[in-house]
Formats: C-alpha cells, sequence, structure tokens
C-alpha cells in the first residue's frame, strides 16, 4: 500500500531571495517544530541563570532595580501575582527582571544547532508585572507605571555584529495579567549555525518597568506547502492490489509568503516516519 501524505511528501525548500520584513514580527508561513525552547523549567525555589546569561544580580527577595530572578512566585511590590507561560506547567518559572534605568542587555543566551542559509523564527512571551493603575511607589491616588519596553537582537556567534534587531516598544501595565508574544524573523548566512539572543532594556526604572518573561522559541520559517493531487483533488490516497496500476501526478503549491523562489526535493516512505529522497525528483511535479 502506498500512502501519500501532505505534511511530509514535501521536504526542502532552499531560498533564493527573501521578501522583506519589518523589525518585530512572525513568520509570514509555515513555522516548523521547535529547535530551541526555554521555558525556565518548574519548582517552588527561585534558581539563577547560568554564569554569563545576564548582567543582572540574582536575589532571592524582593527583586530590586538591576535585580532578577528564576521563580514560580511574583507576588512582590503590587506585581500581578500570576503564573508562568507554559502550558500546564506546576509551579511553572518564568524570568522575572526588574530593570533599572540603563538601557542595557539584560538576558542573553547562545544558540546552535541551526543550519546555514536558513530562515528561523525567534519569539517570546513578555508581561508587564505592574497594573496599569496603582497606589505604591510613594505616589497619592493613581499613577501610571513606568512601561516595560524591550529591544530584542540577533548576533553572530562571534559577537561582533547584529544579524536582525526588533523593539517591542512601550508595553503599559493592564487591567489583568496579560501576556504578550513577539516575533522576529532572520536568516542565517552561509557557513552560520549559531547565533546569539540578546534582550536589552529600554525603559526607565523607578516605579514600574518590571517584567517577566517564559516560552524562548526558535523555529525553522518556511512558506506553507499544499501538495494537491491534480487529477483527483486529494491530498492522500489508499492504493491496493485491485486498482493496480496507479498513476498520479504530484504538484507542490507554496504560498510564496516568505520565499519568492524554491528548488524540492521529492521523498518516500514506506511507515510515514522514515523517508528517502527519491533520486532526481527535485522538480515542483512528482509522477
Amino acid at each position: 500500500m502506498l500512502k501519500l501524505i501532505k505534511k511530509h511528501i514535501w521536504i526542502l525548500c532552499f531560498v533564493l531571495a527573501l521578501q522583506v520584513h519589518a523589525q518585530l514580527g512572525f513568520c509570514g508561513g509555515n513555522s516548523g517544530e521547535p529547535i530551541y525552547i526555554e521555558d525556565f523549567g518548574t519548582g517552588r525555589v527561585d534558581s539563577k541563570l547560568n554564569p554569563g546569561r545576564t548582567t543582572y544580580s540574582f536575589t532571592q527577595g524582593s527583586p530590586r532595580d538591576g535585580f532578577y530572578k528564576v521563580s514560580s512566585n511574583t507576588n512582590y511590590y503590587g506585581w500581578f501575582v500570576t503564573k508562568d507561560h507554559t502550558p500546564n506547567d506546576k509551579d511553572g518559572r518564568c524570568l522575572i527582571v526588574n530593570a533599572n534605568n540603563l538601557p542595557e542587555e539584560f538576558f542573553t543566551i547562545p544558540i546552535s544547532g541551526l543550519c546555514e542559509n536558513t530562515t528561523y523564527e525567534f519569539t517570546s512571551w513578555l508581561i508587564n508585572l505592574f497594573p496599569y493603575y496603582h497606589k505604591v511607589c510613594g505616589f497619592s491616588g493613581n499613577q501610571v507605571a513606568n512601561p516595560i519596553n524591550v529591544t530584542f537582537e540577533i548576533w553572530d556567534s562571534t559577537n561582533s555584529f547584529i544579524i536582525k534587531q526588533g523593539n517591542t516598544g512601550d508595553i503599559y501595565g493592564s487591567n489583568t495579567p496579560n501576556w504578550q508574544q513577539y516575533g522576529l524573523v532572520f536568516k542565517t548566512a552561509p557557513q552560520q549555525t549559531s547565533v546569539i539572543l540578546k534582550m536589552r532594556n529600554n525603559g526607565s526604572s523607578g516605579c514600574g518597568n518590571d517584567l517577566a518573561i517564559d516560552d524562548i522559541m526558535f523555529r525553522t520559517c518556511g512558506d506553507s506547502v499544499i501538495i494537491e493531487d491534480a487529477s483527483k483533488n486529494k491530498n492522500s490516497v489508499n492504493v491496493s492490489q485491485t486498482n493496480f496500476p496507479y498513476t498520479s501526478k504530484l504538484t507542490a503549491n507554496p504560498d510564496f509568503a516568505v520565499f519568492t523562489s524554491h528548488y524540492y526535493q521529492w521523498q518516500k516512505s514506506t511507515d510515514g516516519t522514515n523517508w528517502k529522497n527519491i533520486e532526481g525528483e527535485n522538480k515542483k511535479q512528482w509522477q
């Protein structure tokens, strides 16, 4: 029995030309499976980041300006008491940052195992921990807290130049806890298989500019590709001895959301799990 499955039959798309993206944004096509995830784990005990991950100081108490902790507890300074963002976490932790007044880097991490000449999507979830109005920080009456403002930077592995960067702009507090996702699309250069992610504070210290970060993720970014059977308009077919011989022409139809040109490599599988290249079949159609 031969079974052709839409999500597996196309494998490789090599970029010839990449359309222009804004600074911040998500993959306009089809995001692949995560190749890197940082969800900061679980547990009721506060923990430190690994050495070299931050310029801020760790605290087990209330995070003051320029301090951080990896924690499941956000019950400080009138902040929102909220869970982390990761679904179904028990005592899930996130990176809690009380940013100071300097526009400096507060989180960095190297990302390896990338492919050269490949487009990737970086995403992260952020929350402003201060409610929009509050009566702390020594103010009288209701006062709007300072917003958070973060720049994401993707650097080359030698820390010599920025590949891509984007800024969230001012994110003010809300009436209820509000985790928001931000993304950045970038492309690796030839022979480039690792990068450095940096997050930089642009806000003002004092009352506000307090945030939490969770679920940092890197995924490949490509076009959405639909595989169609031109004669029967199907994306799968079961073939048995009763309808041999069977002939069909398959066509890969990308949506051009990311790439302007494509190369193809058709593959075959007898179990839907293990796939091998079909020699010479590297065009848009396969019969």
